[in-house]
């Protein structure tokens, strides 16, 4: 290898040091799917093993042909290569598929005529195909797996499908063509969604012409902004039908009623790249006062947003939906907002929203239109609230879940939404406070936290207690409760429920350090750090009789 300063080397010298470096990144990614493999086949399923309730299973992770594996076996697998467990089984699942459904391919990879990376890229466009149609594939591609290109690849797993099982294929394609849905992507830096539709022609067309309708309305009202902006406005009060409704039917009592007033909408001589827009001064709304009713001057007084805030109230006080009892009725959201006090004096400044990402300040009140909003008090995240019940409040929830945004197990990146699970760092100890000196009573039976088939390699876990069993020198508390202020804000961490029971059964363990950060210690004794700036492994213990 070059040892001497890449910057003192010629072109030449730099890209052979470039090449070199790449063979050795290939060399050491056929090792890490080669370990995969190993590690997979040591945590395999033994026959005639029967799994308890509740803990680890057995899964496949490469698709049809491929063996089963230890659900918990890619969880610290992927831990110590610093990938998130998903991406760990993903990782494991493609090695699976290379050997026992893509054996050609994977015997390209081995012998350094093939790219792991697109192999593994095979292996994934094939998980669904069945075994035939991935042997097919195989066939096909094993000698061009460095060339052959995404889009090609799909042909070549399409055709393979209908050669294999043209019944199933058949099935397929008449699934596809029957798809419906609405698909929501995540925000952008901007602050804003896209949206995509797929549904009956019908259906959209109507959807379009609403859409048409209310930026036509707004216009009426006086938004003096481009048919795209007003159209994607729309979206907003489309979602209110009694406040879109109470809208449309204002435009049209404007366009009746205004001497220069557009057509409503539904006539043909209504085209909105030639209309004027409704005017937005005091002055031009006295010049055309002339020949206007009460309620149209009502209508136009005052800003844009008053205007369509009066529309929205009206909507449920003299509208349709007056019979709903209001909107108070609709359903509720609650929506966090992360900020400095320096921001919450000025207005200015950039906030983190829940769910959403960071915003600056002003587009707070785009996000909140003109709905009705409940300001809560804030919540201090410093505050230590503890129940001594094992059941965990809402309102503690809340503020784990403020606290931590995110699943505090290493590497996983997973969002700390509602439903995900709660665990408890310390587990709940459900004995009671210390008697006085007693001779010590027998130990109870202790269940292992882990249920491994014979001949595994994992350590095993350590014993917990069974729930409610007694322990030498303990007592059960006479209400049940246990220690008090075990259920608190600091012993508790959001977990997905995978990481929930690789901690429960797997044979995990967590700590809270000083600093706020969790200390999780593997089955395999390998540690890792998580708080606020994400994960960190931690170096090995050196052993206690270790030489210098």
């Amino acid at each position: 290898m070059f040892e001497s300063d890449l910057d003192e080397l010629s072109d030449t010298a730099l890209l052979a040091a470039a090449a070199e470096y790449g063979r050795d990144q290939e060399h050491a990614a056929v090792g890490v799917l080669r370990a995969a493999l190993a590690f997979a086949d040591r945590n395999a399923t033994i026959p005639g093993y029967q799994r308890l309730p509740g803990c680890e299973r057995f899964v496949v992770y490469g698709g049809d042909g491929c063996p089963e594996v230890a659900e918990f076996a890619p969880v610290e697998f992927g831990a110590v290569l610093g990938m998130s467990s998903g991406a760990a089984a993903s990782l494991m699942g493609e090695a699976l598929a290379l050997r026992h459904r893509l054996p050609r391919v994977w015997a390209a990879v081995l012998s350094g005529h093939a790219l792991s990376w697109r192999a593994r890229k095979i292996a994934e466009a094939c998980l669904s195909l069945s075994l035939e149609a991935a042997a097919i594939v195989d066939r096909r591609v094993a000698g061009i797996v460095n060339t052959v290109t995404p889009r090609k690849l799909k042909s070549i797993a399409s055709a393979a499908i209908w050669e294999a099982d043209p019944e199933q294929a058949n099935a397929n394609a008449e699934a596809a063509a029957k798809a419906r849905g609405v698909f929501v992507a995540q925000s952008d830096e901007h602050g804003t969604k896209r949206i995509w539709v797929r549904a009956a022609a019908g259906d959209v067309i109507r959807f379009d012409a609403t859409i048409d309708d209310l930026a036509w309305a707004l216009k009426m009202l006086g938004d003096t902004d481009g048919l795209d902006q007003r159209r994607a406005k729309a979206i907003g009060w489309i979602c209110d039908p009694a406040a879109a409704n109470q809208l449309i039917e204002v435009a049209r009592h404007l366009a009746r009623t205004r001497p220069t007033a557009t057509t409503a909408p539904g006539e043909p001589a209504r085209t909105d790249a030639t209309d004027t827009a409704a005017p937005d001064t005091e002055a031009n709304h006295a010049d055309c006062s002339d020949g206007m009713d009460a309620f149209t001057r009502q209508a136009l007084g005052g800003s844009l947003p008053a205007r369509l805030a009066t529309i929205k109230c009206d909507a449920y006080s003299n509208g349709l939906g007056a019979a709903s009892g209001g909107p108070g009725r609709r359903r509720q959201h609650t929506l966090y907002v992360h900020l400095t006090d320096k921001t919450l004096a000025t207005g200015t400044g950039v906030l983190r929203v829940e769910d959403l990402g960071p915003l600056l300040a002003s587009q707070l009140s785009e996000l909140l239109g003109h709905d009705q909003v409940i300001i809560k008090p804030v919540i201090d995240l410093h505050d230590q609230v503890s129940v001594h019940s094992y059941e965990i409040p809402d309102r503690i929830r809340e503020r784990v879940r403020l606290r931590h945004p995110v699943d505090m197990f290493p590497y996983s990146g997973a969002e700390a939404t509602v439903s995900m699970d709660q665990d408890h760092i310390r587990p709940y100890d459900h004995t009671g406070p210390a008697p006085a000196p007693v001779r010590p009573a027998p130990a109870a039976p202790m269940r292992s936290a882990s249920a491994r088939p014979p001949g595994s390699t994992r350590p095993p876990a350590t014993p917990v207690p069974r729930a409610g069993a007694r322990t030498p020198g303990r007592r059960r508390s006479l209400d049940g409760t246990g220690l008090p202020g075990q259920t608190s804000v600091d012993n508790l961490i959001p977990q997905s429920r995978l990481h929930h029971r690789a901690k429960t059964f797997g044979g995990w363990r967590s700590r809270r350090l000083p600093t706020g950060g969790i200390e999780w210690t593997s089955p395999h004794g390998f540690r890792f750090v998580v708080d606020h700036t994400g994960t960190h492994q931690v170096p090995p213990r050196p052993h206690p009789h270790a030489g210098p």
